[in-house]
């Protein structure tokens, strides 16, 4: 099933919840939440696949890093928002090693820290490939 389809048939599913804060959600890069007057939140999530989004043959683990969270600042950027905290949840292939880790984090931190992103939780499991999911609050 495509992306799109996959979306579409959500809101078949289950029609959009009509939440009073709620300003935007599925179908846009990034769910707009409103705070209160004057602030509205902005949530946005990417998943990069191995053998689908990257391929390690081709990026370093730090590039991977920052790409891991740069295509979350873009999502951000576009609705005119500021990103400020992050989530990460990695699936880590049996490969991947102490010193993998410490390549990947030197590039996510290295773009964290260019846009004043804090990393404040996320999720690790063990699997077949490397997967990275970034969730990014603005």
């Amino acid at each position: 099933m495509a992306e799109l389809d996959f979306i579409t048939s959500l809101t078949r599913h289950k029609p959009l919840s009509h939440h009073p804060e709620l300003q935007l959600s599925i179908g846009d890069d990034c769910a707009v939440v409103k705070k209160d007057d004057q602030i509205s939140l902005l949530y946005t999530m990417d998943s990069l696949i191995s053998g689908v989004h990257f391929d390690l043959a081709f990026h370093s683990l730090y590039l991977l890093g920052r790409k891991a969270v740069a295509v979350n600042i873009s999502d951000i950027a576009g609705m005119g928002g500021t990103p400020k905290f992050a989530l990460l949840s990695i699936c880590l292939p049996p490969s991947f090693t102490p010193q993998n880790q410490q390549e990947f984090m030197a590039g996510f931190f290295s773009m964290c820290d260019e846009f004043g992103v804090v990393l404040i939780g996320g999720d690790t499991v063990s699997g077949e490939c490397l997967a990275i999911t970034v969730t990014l609050i603005g």
